[in-house]
């Protein structure tokens, strides 16, 4: 998903992203509607 959105630099993140929340990492939360919305326009 991220490349074909452009992003050049992706790689796995070994335990997902349950791993990167238990680590205390930020994350950005998105309304999926709002956002398919948004996608569609």
């Amino acid at each position: 998903m991220l490349i074909r959105h452009g992003v050049k630099r992706v790689r796995p993140l070994e335990g997902g992203l349950e791993a990167w929340l238990e680590r205390g990492f930020p994350v950005d939360r998105v309304d999926m509607e709002t956002s398919a919305v948004a996608a569609n326009q």
